[in-house]
């Protein structure tokens, strides 16, 4: 990686700690792509707690990497209405194509010099990692959906 001398690293859904040595490597710096809105839901499959947590909104956020997962400060951020319908799967597809065209705006936004780096209120910080069967579980028994084939035929 040295040897390409990067202005800019990008992480997409990234679900692994990027190595300090790799985060500095760039001169304008290295952005993940997280399918939430920061600081809550932090690390793994945050379409899951928020169809389990029932909540109304999520979105997505281009955060600058740190040696942390998910703790960087914000560049961009926007958010996406969950509606009952939204299963795991409708959410992963809104959030992808939110985060294509925001990526794009980052990347532009970057290059233009001097972007947003907005440090993140980390007491409203919520962290999880992948769901234990139990949380399954309880998703299934709540009527939460992981999605059908529907969905996936529609999206391809």
């Amino acid at each position: 990686m040295k040897a390409w001398q990067p202005d800019l690293i990008l992480s997409i859904y990234l679900n692994q700690l990027i190595k300090a040595e790799l985060i500095h490597l760039p001169e304008k710096g290295t952005l993940n792509i997280h399918p939430a809105l920061l600081p809550r839901h932090r690390g793994l499959f945050p379409y899951f707690w928020v169809i389990a947590n029932r909540e109304a909104e999520t979105g997505v956020t281009i955060h600058w990497v740190d040696e942390k997962f998910d703790t960087g400060h914000l560049l961009l951020q926007e958010k996406i209405l969950v509606t009952p319908e939204d299963t795991i799967t409708s959410l992963s597809y809104k959030s992808a194509e939110l985060g294509a065209e925001m990526l794009c705006r980052a990347v532009n936004l970057v290059a233009a010099g001097n972007p947003p780096r907005v440090p993140q209120d980390h007491r409203q910080a919520s962290y999880h990692s992948y769901p234990k069967p139990a949380d399954q579980r309880r998703f299934r028994e709540q009527g939460g959906q992981y999605g059908t084939i529907f969905e996936l035929w529609k999206h391809m």
